[in-house]
């Protein structure tokens, strides 16, 4: 795993570029190099973090042997040894790296995208027709950044680094702020700033004429396209033989490495399957790793170390407090380049930083959620529309006001319960439903409605983007709506939230995270299921769990989700109080020109006094301010 990075602009220089590369040191710290073509103001970095192929023979930036190519790469093929049988090529090292680089000297870029099985960012530049090609792997695993500011274009794995140059003016996109705080990340292929954009994942794209020209996104992988695909309507045991069998195979590949592995245990349906297929393919125990915190009801330590001993792993565990994570706190800004608030970056965090200290190579459970229908949202946003269509959604509406009204009544009740009894439960649906019924016109309303972090407008200037998620993925229309659901997630949530979150904390500590449930195999194989598969009678995951059920008892599972939670509502009315009230009361909050600051240190005001519960929108502005305040724009 790697950090790449590159610019193509008449105020390049040499310096420029080392000091660019020093800042994505982290992503690999075992090397770095830079390049330069001597015909064109045209720049490459390159920081490595040594998997495959230990030696110099794997260091980047790479030139292919004809001496027409120029390769940075940041991720693994998996496949690469395969791809190599295909090729006639006099081998120095065998690295992944110099297998792409012969591929796709070989093929060509779209061709060789094609053939990989991996997680994968890439430019690569062509000496001979001066173009430079910049490309994504299928599910968005790696990060990829590109644009053109001041005349000069930009690509890094990180955000961070383009303000390192002397020469990169960004400037705020209110838009793209309207959409952080809707979905606390901001979906791609849009960013933070104007002019600068996400690779979109499964595309790539080509730049020309002396970085002044770059082509739409193409797609060499359509995603929308596998989740159209006819339903296989085979036997359940025979899709789960299938399904076994591609695991099996998805963990051997992630198994592959020359540098010391592990696997993050929660003790979850996702992580476990992956533990028990990776131990059952080694011959002596793997290293798991899992974190706790002290306050009992947002800890499933203990879930994972009894999975862990019912397969023998050699298990890691470390507990976490507070004071653990006022040390991370004012990290965060800077690690995920632009305001992304899903509070559980936090113990992923910590989980990375503690796992790096023992492997480089860290599998995880990520993708089982999207894939085999994991998320209690999709259930809820089944049932809120099934609701409102009984009744249609005009007679709806006319129940908003018999809604407030009930509010108003239950409001003093619900303070005299206790907040996990069922009655607190019931009466505190009432206020949600009233919220949400007028924004639910359609199916695909409500499923927003249960992605959105914010139900009201807090922004001083109107956005201008698409401001939902039907329209984010272009109102692609699906036969069956819960496969709808499924790609819609993968398409935003799993790229630009799961992944970006596990990318950032995992490289910030030097440690590569592979995820077995995005084999694009599986991917294609989960969307051509039938839903019955996936869920049935209640049960969700039906599929994955019959898997994990061959290797580890139900009985090991048999409890309520909770979720990589930590516990932000009582932080903030604690430990995090003096920081969260400092930067909301700060001159510089109050003269930020984007959001409404008396409305929010209200809010403030009354989650820390236990009037209302404004933790998940709090967090997601005091995230933005904090990075805000790390920049000088």
């Amino acid at each position: 795993m790697c950090g790449i990075l590159g610019y193509w602009g008449a105020d390049s220089s040499q310096e420029n570029i080392k000091l660019m590369t020093e800042k994505l040191r982290h992503r690999g710290p075992d090397s770095n190099g830079t390049w330069s073509d001597p015909q064109e103001p045209l720049y490459l970095g390159h920081t490595r973090l040594s998997i495959l192929d230990l030696t110099e023979n794997g260091n980047q930036p790479m030139v292919s042997s004809c001496g027409q190519f120029v390769l940075v790469f940041n991720g693994e093929i998996y496949n690469h040894l395969e791809i190599r049988k295909q090729l006639s090529h006099k081998w120095i090292g065998h690295s992944d790296t110099e297998t792409l680089l012969a591929a796709i000297t070989r093929w060509g870029i779209e061709v060789t995208l094609k053939k990989l099985d991996g997680m994968f960012a890439i430019a690569v530049w062509d000496r001979k027709t001066q173009t430079l090609s910049l490309a994504r792997d299928r599910m968005g695993e790696k990060p990829l950044y590109f644009g053109i500011n001041q005349g000069t274009f930009y690509f890094a794995s990180e955000l961070k680094v383009f303000e390192t140059h002397p020469h990169f003016k960004p400037t705020i996109n209110p838009s793209a702020i309207d959409l952080y705080l809707k979905y606390l990340y901001i979906p791609s292929p849009y960013s933070i700033y104007n002019g600068v954009f996400k690779m979109k994942p499964g595309h790539y794209v080509q730049i020309s004429n002396h970085g002044r020209d770059v082509s739409p996104q193409q797609c060499y992988w359509d995603i929308k396209s596998v989740a159209m695909q006819p339903k296989n309507e085979r036997p359940f045991k025979e899709a789960v033989d299938e399904l076994e069998s591609l695991l099996s195979s998805s963990v051997k590949r992630r198994l592959m490495s020359d540098v010391p592995l592990g696997v993050f245990l929660s003790g979850g349906i996702d992580s476990s399957v992956i533990a028990a297929l990776a131990q059952k393919q080694n011959n002596q125990p793997i290293n798991t790793f899992s974190i706790g915190f002290n306050e009992k009801k947002y800890n499933e330590a203990h879930y994972a170390k009894d999975v862990a001993q019912f397969l023998g792993t050699n298990h890691h565990e470390h507990y976490f407090s507070a004071n653990d994570a006022l040390e991370v706190i004012p990290k965060l800004a800077d690690i995920w380049d632009e305001p992304f608030s899903d509070s559980s970056q936090i113990p992923t965090y910590m989980l990375s930083k503690m796992t790096a200290q023992k492997v480089k190579v860290a599998l995880s459970g990520d993708g089982g959620d999207e894939l085999f229908y994991g998320y209690t949202k999709y259930l809820l946003t089944n049932q809120l529309w099934d609701s409102i269509r009984s009744i249609g959604p005009k007679k709806a509406q006319l129940a908003v006001p018999l809604l407030a009204m009930a509010d108003g009544i239950s409001r003093p009740l619900r303070t005299l319960m206790p907040k996990s009894s069922k009655a607190f439960i019931a009466l505190e649906r009432i206020p949600k439903l009233k919220r949400l019924i007028p924004m639910v016109k359609s199916q695909y309303d409500a499923f927003d409605v249960f992605n959105r972090n914010w139900h009201f407008d807090i922004m001083q200037s109107n956005p201008t983007y698409a401001n939902n998620l039907d329209a984010l993925n272009g109102h692609v229309r699906l036969d069956n709506f819960n496969d709808w659901m499924q790609l819609t997630d993968c398409l935003h949530f799993l790229s630009d939230d799961i992944l970006t979150k596990v990318d950032r904390a995992s490289m910030h500590n030097g440690l590569e995270c592979r995820a077995p449930l995005l084999d694009h195999k599986i991917v294609e194989f989960a969307f051509g299921l039938p839903v019955h598969h996936k869920i049935l009678d209640g049960t969700n995951k039906r599929i994955l769990k019959e898997v994990l059920y061959r290797h580890i008892p139900a009985s090991y599972f048999d409890r309520k989700k909770a979720g990589f939670r930590v516990p932000i509502e009582e932080w903030l009315k604690g430990p995090l109080k003096a920081w969260s009230g400092d930067l909301l009361h700060s001159q510089a909050f109050k003269n930020q020109n984007y959001l409404d600051s008396d409305k929010i240190i209200k809010m403030w005001e009354e989650h820390v006094h236990s009037k209302k519960r404004w933790h998940n929108q709090l967090w997601s502005i005091l995230i933005f301010q904090q990075w805000l305040q790390n920049r000088t724009l």
